[in-house]
């Protein structure tokens, strides 16, 4: 096989040496099996941005001491609280909600495409709809899902309004009803 030569910026190779550094490998075996890794995921993902970004969300979850649980388990456990559970589940969702919009803003920018796949990361069961209102700049995003009980949709409520504000939107309003959770905001 010839071998071709691929022009890329000296950023990038910079950067990619920085990394291989810090790892503690060779460059060009860093670029091979970063290469590999990347057509093994998207050989079988063609959308390897999204991926990419899902990737990182999990890893972001799982530092902020988020676990993988069954749906049905965490809606059951949710529907059992009292008030005052559900009062303290939302102040603690609340809280790592501002860490994480605050790392997600850092890392990724507060773009609203980003706020779709990090909210479909919390709520996989859940529809996410997001539009623009030109008129007056407003957005609004709804989360729907049939199966979310009463209880989570007002605890999927706040996070996504703590997240929102993470990012620096303002919100204007925010309504539940069961399984459905919409959201207006603007840029701040």
């Amino acid at each position: 096989m010839s071998r071709r030569f691929i022009p890329i910026s000296d950023e990038l190779i910079s950067r990619a040496i920085r990394i291989a550094e810090r790892l503690g490998i060779p460059f060009r075996t860093f670029i091979e099996r970063a290469l590999e890794s990347l057509l093994d995921v998207i050989e079988y993902n063609p959308d390897l941005m999204n991926t990419i970004a899902f990737v990182d969300a999990i890893w972001d979850l799982v530092r902020i001491s988020g676990i993988l649980l069954p749906r049905d388990v965490v809606y059951k456990i949710i529907e059992r609280s009292d008030e005052e559970t559900l009062r303290e589940l939302e102040r603690e969702l609340r809280k790592v909600c501002r860490w994480y919009s605050t790392l997600v803003k850092v890392k990724r920018g507060a773009d609203l495409k980003e706020v779709k796949p990090i909210l479909s990361l919390w709520f996989p069961d859940t529809a996410i709809d997001i539009t623009t209102n030109n008129s007056d700049s407003t957005i609004r995003i709804v989360l729907s899902s049939p199966n979310q009980p009463e209880k989570v949709s007002r605890l999927a409520a706040a996070v996504l309004e703590e997240f929102l504000r993470g990012l620096g939107y303002r919100v204007i309003e925010v309504r539940v009803s069961h399984g459905v959770v919409s959201a207006v905001v603007s840029q701040s």
